[in-house]
């Protein structure tokens, strides 16, 4: 069970004011969430090295912003991202989404996989379809540095999707734990790091800029802990599997480029998808035959997949009747996604059927469940806050005042 001593051991060395700013914030934050506040004070500290008031202001009300749009975990996270909220110097070498997202967009349709979508978010994620970045990144006192940061969360996040961190459960993978949040954020780390291991094989340039930012940024990347994952053949299920033995009374690392998990969301969208490539992939079979006038009846399609391929890409060929055939784009990146999502074809999906797309009804995406217990029902959170910040500020100038007089 937690206590309040491993909160009050950082707090004691810390000037009054910002002792006083702490508590209060605490207070004022646990009447959303007694856990969200706990998360508060922890990083508070650290957060008021590098923030002024103002800035910290920012911080809290983005993170707790964050958690009344997208629950606790997410909102846990963002409190944890105090750095893209540090003034001064790193103000002048901010990105924006904005001036970041037109080079990114065209970095990622270079990317094998599936074409992904770029988005702005509070907290970076993705659905599997969808890469949200965050609004601004001012980790580093220079623009590339922080451009390349842009990269690092976009490139890390369609390696999701590109290597399989979806193919599994992972709400069943994370809900026997103690604490099932924090176990997700440790797997979300973990599959980071097997992650930047296959990314640093594909694109071996990105890989030698990351290495100069961890370097700049002081982090450590090789831990003999985690040498399971770094393996060629390492998949979702070893990170599963180092997770079990991961002690979770201890807060996930975190790097900036690091975002959240957000298994159901992903789920429900990777569902929908492959129902709908299913049926597309069917009717684009039946007018392949068309095209080289083979009957239905007696047509048989088949996939050998190059398990040699180390460049990110996936290497098949596609045959009819035992014999090599080269599929129209459109088919070729259509069995690419598939592949993508499951790793191999399904052979009741290679049956050519000219009704399937034609049959199929749209169907909607599973929406996220309620989050009603995580949530207050007798305050206005926006109220809340404006009258904490208002308060803190009156504070500060009757502060000053006496200080004056």
């Amino acid at each position: 069970r937690r206590t309040a001593l491993p909160l009050a051991e950082p707090l004691s060395p810390l000037p009054r004011a910002q002792q006083d700013f702490i508590l209060r914030w605490a207070e004022v934050i646990a009447r959303t969430n007694y856990e969200l506040a706990y998360q508060f004070a922890e990083h508070a500290p650290a957060a008021l090295a590098d923030l002024d008031d103002e800035s910290a202001e920012a911080w809290i009300i983005a993170a707790v912003d964050v958690y009344d749009r997208e629950g606790l975990y997410p909102g846990t996270q963002a409190f944890r991202d105090h750095a893209r909220f540090a003034p001064r110097a790193q103000c002048a070498a901010a990105v924006t989404f904005e001036q970041a997202a037109p080079v990114l967009t065209h970095f990622m349709r270079g990317l094998s996989g599936r074409a992904l979508t770029v988005a702005s978010a509070p907290v970076p994620w993705t659905d599997s379809d969808t890469i949200y970045l965050p609004p601004r990144v001012a980790v580093t006192r220079d623009a590339r540095g922080n451009f390349l940061i842009y990269k690092m969360i976009a490139t890390l996040l369609w390696a999701q999707s590109r290597y399989g961190t979806f193919n599994t459960d992972l709400t069943v993978a994370t809900q026997h734990h103690g604490d099932p949040a924090r176990a997700l954020a440790w797997l979300n780390f973990l599959e980071s790091v097997r992650l930047q291991a296959r990314i640093d094989q594909a694109l071996p340039g990105l890989a030698g800029d990351a290495q100069r930012l961890y370097q700049q940024l002081g982090i450590v990347r090789d831990d003999s802990r985690y040498a399971s994952l770094v393996l060629p053949r390492a998949t979702v299920s070893d990170s599963i599997a180092l997770l079990n033995t991961v002690d979770l009374s201890t807060e996930a690392p975190n790097v900036p480029w690091l975002g959240v998990l957000r298994p159901a969301e992903a789920s429900a969208v990777r569902r929908e998808r492959l129902e709908r490539e299913k049926s597309e992939l069917q009717a684009a079979l039946a007018q392949v035959l068309q095209e080289h006038n083979a009957s239905k009846d007696d047509a048989e399609f088949s996939i050998e997949i190059d398990t040699a391929s180390t460049d990110g890409a996936i290497q098949f060929k596609l045959e009819l009747n035992n014999q090599a055939i080269t599929p129209p784009e459109p088919v070729r990146n259509l069995i690419n996604a598939i592949l993508q999502d499951l790793g191999e074809v399904p052979g009741e999906w290679l049956k050519p059927d000219d009704t399937a797309h034609d049959s199929e009804e749209d169907s909607d995406v599973q929406q996220p469940p309620d989050r009603e217990d995580e949530k207050p029902h007798d305050h206005d959170r926006s109220e809340i806050l404006g009258h904490a910040v208002g308060a803190a500020r009156l504070e500060r100038k009757q502060a000053d005042q006496n200080d004056d007089g």
